[in-house]
């Protein structure tokens, strides 16, 4: 099976450009009163590209059925991005997107011509379902 895999390498290559101890460094930032919440991850990544994403909480908003009885408290959210170019394929990048040691990682860039890969794909819905429905 052949798969393009120019945008998951150009994406990874950046990062590391960005992250490297002997060059600029990526770092996530955040507003006053903002925090990261998620991330980073690393997404559309080719052989000379790659974009690293992180996610924000940015405030809240709290909700109630009766004024000055908020008992809900909702995150406002924000995802973030950076693109990381001119990235060599089939290479493995290391990065470091927050201060502190926080959002260490590390991807590959997309070989050129084809390849054999691996992948995994992970969900969750997020769903909680008590252990006496009758639907299991």
């Amino acid at each position: 099976m052949k798969r393009n895999w120019s945008w998951f390498a150009g994406v990874l290559l950046t990062i590391a450009l960005l992250l490297s101890s002997h060059g600029p460094r990526l770092a996530a930032e955040t507003g006053p009163g903002e925090k990261i919440i998620g991330g980073p991850y690393v997404v559309n990544v080719g052989q000379r590209t790659a974009t690293v994403m992180w996610v924000v909480q940015t405030a809240q908003v709290a909700m109630g059925v009766e004024p000055g009885k908020l008992e809900k408290a909702v995150p406002v959210l924000r995802a973030e991005k950076t693109t990381l170019n001119g990235l060599k394929a089939g290479t493995t990048y290391y990065y470091e997107a927050f201060p502190g040691g926080g959002g260490k990682g590390s991807f590959k860039t997309a070989p050129t011509g084809d390849a054999a890969f691996q992948f995994v794909v992970y969900g969750d819905t997020r769903m909680c379902i008590a252990a006496s429905s009758p639907a299991f």
